[in-house]
């Protein structure tokens, strides 16, 4: 048995104050004889007796309530029977788990952190078992399990902060994991790290950790550091021809106003330039215009350039959009059309707001229309995207024709018509029941989100925020249970598909399941349509190219990764992967496959740019604590808290801690009974 606050032993010296009293100043009895009470000369000695004993008992019982009082708080405690019974296991075994993350190159944090870990490294004693974790977004083990404190430090010099983000709990619960396997009685991990908020919103969840394992936080720096970062860069419409025009918006965190100046480059070439000023209170949004090839996709790079905390956080890679017409073949059932009739051919009785969004999506659509009956009059898969209205009305050979250009890589736009017919379930995959009616005096379906996932999206906007939420008195009612690689990205609120997708081969296929009739839905005229509609027409001719904005810290799966192909980091080099493509850096990554090329986007997360941190009690807070003083060499370097999960069983010190406040209220009673009795 060992004392955790031995100082509280020197209260056990006032134990001997009422003791010494009742010794030394107790009053003294003197023998007289008095005439008058002789007669009970044989009943005096015994109820004086039994009186002293009573007054006796009740200070020896008083006395006790102090000892146990005191012997509380000098926490005893002892040592587990695995402990004992292991005598070959070291005592301690701790594991350091080091935040690399991107936040930690702000300016001295990452110097600050190494000298804390170097420091608690030489105050662990002799033969300690000792383990290195190093962690951003994933964890990874540095230094597994060892005696030898050249060997940490050794992994410590070779180790930099990288520019991903940080996930905390990841690190929390390998940290404590490797620290469960160190054979040594006692484990503890000492988390090094900065501690910012974002990277903590997580741990509030659920951190569980093992039993026997206690977690101490190091928080590294509290300096108030200001920051800024280019959060989001996409590309609007410009006026002129020769010119394209992107809104960048920018961020800062910390104390203080500061200029920067955001600058667009194409390699070292620059663009442009704006002039902003960049502070905490809200984001700053800067239209820029420079002059480029109108048709041409390009790579370029927001550059925010200030003096910060970070400079890695202060380039964004973007892509502006090849801005050529899309080749966009309509398949609508009309009286007549003229073959080869390319611009302004568009029938004039065909459906009216089908007609209306083609000519608001110009120029940035080539349209053509066709009868589905003479579908094999033109060459299907020179068009990026078959619009089909109706197609549940389409002849079979037509379907089949559609089918196949779904699967070597197409797009098809479907609305339905008259809702009868196989046609349509064929090219959508699902069974079309027919039409559900609500009488619109009465109530109608509302679209109100939600997706199962699917082939469709588009970054940095979401499908529903893009459609808005149209009404509708008609829709299609389908099968509720949807086959492999079918799915709905919206729904009505009362979960009826609004938007069905299926992926098909290499291609995809789109369907509405209203018709464009605003007696049976508003989505034709609302003014989120032609929108919508040419955002699904841009989204079809690059989905081809798989994703193309990532993080730093992704991770390209090996399907997406061509055989054979050269992969090219950001600097330059060549990278030999295998498998799967780590992004480590920002910038962009180049796949080179024979004559086609694939580029990755690969930014920082602006959350990491946010440099503020969590308080002491914040940490605290994040779960029950306990507490374990003996383990904390320098209060100045040591958070004196330690984490530890709620459903830990309570060990042998605090089973006797228990004991002992148990005893003291038990005394308590005692001593209260036998006073009241005395008293009587």
């Amino acid at each position: 048995m060992g004392f955790v606050n031995l100082l509280f032993a020197i209260g056990a010296a006032t134990l001997a104050g009422p003791l010494l009293y009742h010794l030394l100043l107790r009053d003294r009895a003197q023998r007289r004889i008095l005439p008058t009470l002789r007669f009970l000369g044989q009943m005096a000695p015994q109820t004086y007796a039994a009186h002293r004993l009573k007054n006796l008992l009740l200070l020896l019982l008083r006395l006790a309530v102090l000892a146990l009082i005191v012997l509380a708080f000098m926490r005893p405690y002892m040592k587990a029977d695995a402990e004992q019974a292991d005598p070959d296991k070291a005592q301690e075994g701790v594991v350091f788990a080091l935040d690399t993350s991107l936040s930690m190159r702000a300016q001295d944090r990452w110097d600050n952190a190494r000298s804390r870990l170097e420091t608690l490294l030489e105050s662990q004693p002799p033969d300690t078992r000792l383990a290195l974790l190093l962690f951003d977004r994933a964890p990874r083990l540095a230094v597994s399990d060892t005696t030898d404190n050249l060997e940490v430090l050794a992994a410590l010099r070779t180790a930099k902060p990288g520019a991903a983000s940080t996930d905390l709990l990841a690190a929390i619960r390998s940290a404590c994991d490797a620290a469960s396997h160190l054979q040594a009685l006692r484990k503890r991990v000492y988390l090094l790290s900065d501690f910012q908020n974002s990277a903590l919103n997580d741990i509030r969840l659920d951190l569980v950790l093992p039993p026997g394992v206690d977690l101490f936080p190091v928080p590294i720096d509290d300096v108030d550091r200001f920051n800024a970062t280019i959060q989001n860069v996409r590309e609007t419409d410009s006026e002129a021809k020769d010119k394209r025009r992107i809104v960048v918006q920018a961020a800062g965190f910390g104390p203080g106003r500061h200029t920067a100046e955001v600058v667009v480059r194409d390699g070292g070439e620059v663009l442009a330039s704006r002039e902003i000023v960049v502070d905490a209170s809200r984001p700053v949004v800067a239209d820029i215009e420079f002059p480029v090839e109108t048709d041409r996709e390009m790579f370029l790079t927001a550059h925010l350039e200030l003096k910060d905390a970070i400079d890695e956080d202060n380039a964004f890679p973007f892509k502006i959009e090849d801005r050529s017409p899309i080749p966009l073949l309509v398949l609508a059932p009309i009286g007549s059309i003229r073959l080869g009739d390319e611009a302004g051919g568009i029938p004039s009785d065909a459906n009216p707001f089908l007609k209306a969004a083609v000519r608001a999506c110009e120029p940035r659509v080539r349209s053509k229309w066709l009868d589905p009956s003479q579908i094999d009059a033109v060459r299907v898969g020179d068009y990026a995207v078959v619009l089909a209205l109706g197609p549940e009305a389409f002849p079979p050979a037509t379907i089949a024709r559609l089918q196949e250009y779904v699967r070597s890589g197409g797009a098809v736009v479907a609305f339905p018509e008259k809702g009868e017919g196989d046609a349509l379930g064929d090219l959508v995959g699902v069974e079309v029941r027919g039409w559900r009616e609500i009488d619109p005096e009465v109530g109608y379906r509302l679209v109100s989100g939600g997706t199962d996932g699917g082939p469709f999206s588009i970054p940095g906007e979401s499908v529903d925020s893009l459609v808005g939420h149209p009404r509708a008195s008609r829709y299609l009612e389908v099968s509720e249970e949807f086959p492999e690689g079918v799915g709905a990205l919206l729904r009505f609120d009362d979960g009826s598909p609004f938007l069905l997708a299926r992926k098909m081969g290499s291609g995809s296929v789109f369907c509405f399941t209203v018709p464009l009739d605003p007696r049976a839905t508003d989505f034709p005229i609302r003014a989120s349509f032609c929108p919508f509609l040419l955002e699904m027409f841009r989204h079809a001719t690059r989905r081809a190219e798989g994703a193309f904005d990532y993080r730093v810290g992704d991770i390209v799966p090996g399907n997406e990764l061509p055989e054979g192909g050269m992969v090219l980091a950001p600097t330059g080099r060549s990278l030999d992967e295998s498998g799967t493509l780590a992004l480590a850096e920002p910038g962009f990554y180049r796949i080179v496959t024979g004559g086609k090329n694939r580029t990755l986007a690969v930014r920082t997360d602006p959350e990491e740019s946010d440099l503020s941190m969590m308080t002491v009690d914040e940490i605290d807070a994040i779960s029950r604590l306990s507490r374990s003083e003996d383990a904390f060499t320098d209060p100045d370097l040591l958070t004196a808290s330690s984490l530890t999960s709620s459903d830990r069983p309570p060990d042998a010190s605090r089973r006797l801690w228990f004991t002992l406040l148990s005893a003291v209220l038990g005394v308590m009673a005692l001593e209260s009974l036998l006073a009241a009795r005395t008293v009587r």
